[in-house]
């Protein structure tokens, strides 16, 4: 009779046990599932401005877009306005055969993002480019067809 109680202990216990690895392993993930999810889907519009309100607000105004034929690249002159609400920009230049992209946000060490009202001059290595759009997230803000300078 003890032999039984001491065997039904330990059936117990690993019962427990793998019930307890089961639930950490659920937790665990749940928990890279939603740190996936926010590096792969970044917020780039807050809640309260959606695209529409960006467009009509001109957010981004491309003041001149040309190909430099001595540096090889794309010179991209634009200006943001004053009430405009956005956290990264995405630059699509492309043509015929390709199209580059290029993002611009809080994270890249090699461009600023524009503050409100501030007009800035980008450069990219794009040879060839014949158009380029801008956007946040899947709103475009501004394109231009790209002429020589």
């Amino acid at each position: 009779m003890q032999n039984m109680m001491i065997n039904n202990k330990k059936a117990v216990s690993d019962v427990v046990a793998v019930t307890l690895f089961i639930l950490i392993s659920i937790v665990a993930v749940s928990t890279v599932a939603v740190f996936v999810n926010q590096i792969v889907n970044p917020v780039s519009l807050s809640a309260k401005i959606d695209c529409a309100d960006l467009q009509m607000k001109n957010a981004i105004k491309i003041n001149s877009v040309c190909f430099n034929n001595n540096t090889k690249e794309v010179e991209l002159f634009i200006e943001r306005s004053l009430d405009s609400e956005f956290y990264s920009l995405d630059f699509s230049i492309g043509s015929e055969s390709e199209n580059l992209r290029f993002r611009c946000d809080s994270n890249c060490l090699n461009c600023r993002l524009l503050s409100n009202g501030e007009s800035k001059k980008y450069f990219f290595a794009a040879n060839g480019a014949d158009f380029i759009s801008i956007k946040s997230g899947n709103c475009v803000l501004a394109s231009s067809n790209v002429k020589k300078c």
